[in-house]
């Protein structure tokens, strides 16, 4: 997060703010594709570290400016493009595997990530838990009710971002509540 958003944060009177990304495939892509600090190429284990003192230092400043912090983890992720695997799954008849990898795959992949993201948790920061989502019963979707839930390999179509409407709801309605609490407490205070 930029000094500028936290400047427009402070003056709009923002109070949380939620932080998402593609961390996993940020950090392992080869050397090109890996986390730097100074933009020179790094080794995965150097990325790593550069993530780990990135976030850290982004959720401080976020704290310190007064924001309470929501981490999204990371959405279970595909080599190939999901639409272009299950087209060709069509094409050629062949089962397609509908259900996407199992969490425990998941969970694995995405073990560095998620460690750290936890590790910078506390009472001003909470981790959302996206495979409560999209990986019910244990199977990560790739589809529901039909629908394809991503345009790619890694990024939810309009379908895949509403499954989470009714998990974010509760930090909406937190938020909202909070907002509408201060504008109260502000009219109270003024006499309005």
């Amino acid at each position: 997060m930029t000094l500028k958003a936290l400047e427009v944060a402070r003056r709009e009177g923002i109070r949380h703010v939620i932080l998402t990304g593609y961390y996993r495939a940020n950090l392992h892509q080869g050397p090109v594709g890996c986390l730097t600090d100074d933009g020179r190429a790094k080794t995965p284990r150097e990325a790593e570290a550069v993530f780990a003192r990135q976030l850290e230092a982004t959720v401080r400043a976020c704290t310190r400016a007064g924001l309470t912090v929501w981490i999204l983890e990371d959405v279970p992720d595909y080599d190939q493009s999901v639409p272009h695997q299950l087209a060709q799954a069509n094409f050629y008849e062949i089962s397609p595997n509908t259900g996407g990898y199992g969490l425990e795959e998941y969970r694995r992949r995405n073990a560095f990530v998620d460690q750290t993201l936890r590790a910078v948790t506390g009472p001003k920061v909470h981790l959302v838990d996206v495979s409560r989502v999209i990986c019910p019963g244990g199977r990560c979707l790739v589809q529901f009710r039909g629908a394809l839930l991503y345009y790619d390999g890694h990024h939810l179509n309009i379908r895949g971002v509403t499954l989470f409407r009714d998990a974010l709801r509760p930090v909406m309605e937190g938020i909202a509540g909070q907002r509408l609490r201060a504008e109260a407490g502000a009219a109270v205070s003024t006499g309005n």
